[in-house]
């Protein structure tokens, strides 16, 4: 296994999501297991750990507002441009037209049609990811 050298490492962030009740869906039983699980390997497991308690940031059921006010502080609070972003997340999810993807929280609302929710409820994939574009443009965000 290669190496991260400690400047790259110090530069990620990881904000895990995992929603379990939902106001609108069916109850799932697997993410709090999940990030029970993704924190064990990240940040506690002293064997296979490469990242601090402060570098993990957890969201369990949070509502869209929540999960949006994440991500912005995570923005603001960069220290500079090519940080990583490591984002995970486990719950419900539904596509969004043709091309997007949303991460649904707590409070999304689902439509008539059992496949699809009302976009504005949930937290679309192109929402996070030009939000955490640099300066240049540039992202490095893993999922």
């Amino acid at each position: 296994m290669p190496e991260i050298h400690p400047d790259e490492q110090a530069r990620v962030t990881i904000i895990a999501v995992g929603v379990c009740q939902y106001q609108n869906f069916h109850l799932l039983t697997g993410p709090g297991l999940d990030l029970q699980n993704l924190k064990a390997v990240f940040v506690d497991d002293p064997e296979l750990a490469l990242y601090s308690p402060a570098q993990y940031r957890e969201l369990l059921n949070p509502t869209s507002e929540l999960l949006r006010q994440t991500i912005n502080q995570y923005i603001l609070d960069r220290g500079a441009d090519n940080d990583i972003l490591i984002f995970y997340f486990s719950g419900h999810g539904a596509a969004i037209g043709a091309n997007d993807f949303a991460f649904c929280t707590t409070d999304t609302i689902r439509l008539m049609d059992e496949h699809a929710i009302l976009p504005m409820t949930a937290v679309s994939f192109t929402e996070i990811l030009q939000n955490a574009l640099d300066k240049e443009g540039n992202t490095c965000f893993c999922y």
